[in-house]
């Protein structure tokens, strides 16, 4: 048991690293956030391509994690994205993107009650 679960933290290590390295290639303009535009001309890269199949993750799957955690600004920080990867590498991705559309459902709900609140007013 206690060798599983060193396997496993050295996996999650690895896992990291890897992911960060990817982040840093696709960061094209260094600014320590990733746009929409970086992460598809990233998947371009053959290294980050690669590494991108050899996890099985899909561009469609980067673009729809990097939608759902858009602030609205357009850009992701490396941070928010490398626990978005963290969380979905180390659990079912399936219900890790259920409870990502869940919480940006509330949102929206939320948004859309401020929105009805402040509208006699504009």
């Amino acid at each position: 048991k206690a060798e599983q679960v060193a396997y496993k933290k050295d996996w999650e290590r690895r896992c990291l690293k890897v992911w960060g390295e990817v982040l840093t290639r696709i960061d094209v303009d260094s600014s320590g956030t990733i746009s929409e535009e970086e992460l598809l001309q990233g998947c371009e890269i053959e290294h980050v391509s690669d590494i991108l199949d050899s996890y099985e993750v899909r561009e469609e799957d980067l673009l729809e994690i990097h939608r759902l955690m858009d602030d609205g600004t357009g850009q992701l920080a490396y941070q928010r994205f490398l626990e978005a990867f963290y969380k979905a590498m180390t659990q079912d991705s399936r219900i890790y993107l259920m409870g990502m559309r869940l919480h940006m459902q509330r949102i929206d709900d939320h948004l859309q009650d401020l929105t009805e609140v402040v509208r006699p007013f504009l």
